[in-house]
C-alpha cells in the first residue's frame, strides 16, 4: 500500500496529494519548481523534522 501525503505550493497556495515516495518536481497547477513546494501532512512534518533533529545531534 502506498502513503499519500498532502505538498502545498507557495505561489500559487494549492494544495495537492502525492505519493511520498516520489515528491513533485513541479507544482502541477502553476508549474513552480519543487523548492517552492513543502509538505503539509503534520504527522510526516513532526517525525521528519525529529529524525533532523536527531541526526544533527549525533
Amino acid at each position: 500500500m502506498k502513503k499519500f501525503i498532502m505538498w502545498k505550493c507557495d505561489m500559487c497556495e494549492a494544495v495537492f496529494e502525492f505519493d511520498v515516495e516520489v515528491p513533485p518536481l513541479r507544482c502541477p497547477d502553476c508549474f513552480s519548481p519543487k523548492d517552492h513546494l513543502h509538505c503539509v501532512d503534520e504527522n510526516v512534518s513532526k517525525n521528519s523534522d525529529a529524525n533532523d533533529a536527531h541526526q544533527k545531534q549525533s
